[in-house]
Formats: C-alpha cells, sequence, structure tokens
C-alpha cells in the first residue's frame, strides 16, 4: 500500500528533482519518474499484484497522465491509493413520471466485482435503494479499471478506460 507518508511534499526539492531529471516541462514520462520525484512506487499501490500486464500498463500510463494534468502544488497531495479491474453489474427501472409526463431509468442497485488476473472473482461492493427490488430491471454491465486516489485527505475513485479517458 502507497501510504501517504512517503509522498514528498517538498516544492523546491521536487522542482529540483525534476530539473535534474531533464524535465523541465515539469511532465513525468515514467514509473521511475514518479517514484524519483514524488517519492512512491507505483507497484505499491493494494490490488496491483492482482492485475494482467496489460492492465498494469494502464494503470502506470493513467497514473502518469492523471498526475501531469495537475499543478506541481496538487501532485503534492496525491497518490494513487489502489487499483482494481472491476465489473460494475448496475440494474435500473424505467419509471414514468406523472408531474413530468416522462420516463427515467432509476437506480436500483449496483454491484462491483474484483476480477483477478488469476481469474478469480470477488464481490467487492453493494450500493442499494432499499426503495425498490430488481425485478424486471434493466442491467448494464461494464468493465473498467477503477483507481482510488488519495488527494489531500479523502479518497476519490476513478473510472479509467484509456490513459487519456478517465472519469
Amino acid at each position: 500500500m502507497i501510504k501517504k507518508s512517503d509522498v514528498k511534499t517538498d516544492y523546491q526539492k521536487m522542482v529540483a528533482d525534476y530539473e535534474e531529471r531533464g524535465l523541465r516541462n515539469y511532465k513525468l514520462f515514467t514509473a521511475a519518474d514518479v517514484q524519483a520525484i514524488h517519492g512512491y512506487d507505483l507497484k505499491q499501490a493494494t490490488g496491483y499484484d492482482d492485475l494482467t500486464d496489460e492492465q498494469k500498463e494502464l494503470y502506470e500510463a493513467h497514473v502518469i497522465q492523471f498526475l501531469n494534468n495537475h499543478g506541481l502544488n496538487e501532485r503534492m497531495v496525491m497518490c494513487p491509493h489502489s487499483v482494481h479491474f472491476v465489473r460494475e453489474v448496475t440494474y435500473s427501472k424505467n419509471i414514468y413520471d406523472t408531474e413530468e409526463q416522462e420516463y427515467y431509468d432509476r437506480f436500483v442497485k449496483c454491484e462491483v466485482f474484483i476480477l483477478k488476473a488469476d481469474g478469480s472473482i470477488r464481490k467487492w461492493k453493494t450500493y442499494k435503494d432499499p426503495h425498490y427490488n430488481t425485478r424486471n430491471c434493466n442491467i448494464t454491465r461494464v468493465l473498467f479499471l477503477r483507481v482510488d486516489w488519495t488527494i489531500r485527505d479523502s479518497i476519490e475513485w476513478v473510472h479509467v478506460l484509456s490513459p487519456t479517458k478517465y472519469f
């Protein structure tokens, strides 16, 4: 697990480290750049060992792109916390709103499963609206890389489709 204490927080030292590595535009290019400048090894994120080689490459490319999309001050307060390749199964109902006189999709339940490189599957999280059941629901299944980022004192997760496509 990457610990918050591993992240370097000395701005002047970080700038000097970028320049020492020849990165005068302050853009990272490799996982080695991240470790040398920011102080943490991307391979230490929880879940990294459960990824395939292709997923590991996507994760590392995403981290570099994500950090490069933030300023230096912001980079000092952020690091990836965990990474998992997941299948998200969402249940929704098409409900008619009598006031608006139109249909809308109503969230009912979402289950998240971690898919490991060895083929095993583990149910990870479930979110559900207790007022609805899953009978006659529309079911959507999506696969993606989920990266949880520690940013300051909170954890935010990112849904990664490619190094440059995430939300």
